[in-house]
């Protein structure tokens, strides 16, 4: 993922949308050094926390992500899937159902790492 072309992107949202750095750090329950980390392509994000700038700043992941993804030649079929998916999904409902099944596997993949 291109961290500066992202930060820049959700930098524009959150203007768009007149929220302060702050602001927007609260609604996704993240410090606001964060989201100037973020803005500035100094640091990247988690996709559960990519969902929740979606969803505060009403968006689409698609939206977010547009020219952010680097294409690897030999798992462009795949990426593009994901970005098809991604594009699908037009609703908080969706939303909340992606971050849902990440959540679990991320804790199911913690749990079988362990045993």
């Amino acid at each position: 993922m291109n961290t500066q072309n992202l930060g820049v992107r959700l930098k524009e949202a959150r203007n768009a949308k007149g929220l302060t750095a702050e602001q927007l750090a609260e609604l996704v329950n993240i410090t606001s050094k964060s989201i100037w980390q973020i803005e500035s392509g100094n640091r990247s994000t988690t996709l559960p926390t990519l969902l929740k700038f979606c969803h505060a700043l009403d968006m689409k992941p698609s939206e977010l992500l547009s020219d952010s993804l680097n294409y690897d030649v030999e798992n462009e079929n795949t990426t593009s899937e994901y970005i098809e998916l991604f594009q699908l999904m037009n609703n908080i409902k969706d939303l909340n159902v992606l971050e849902d099944i990440i959540n679990v596997t991320i804790r199911n993949r913690k749990y079988y790492r362990s045993t």
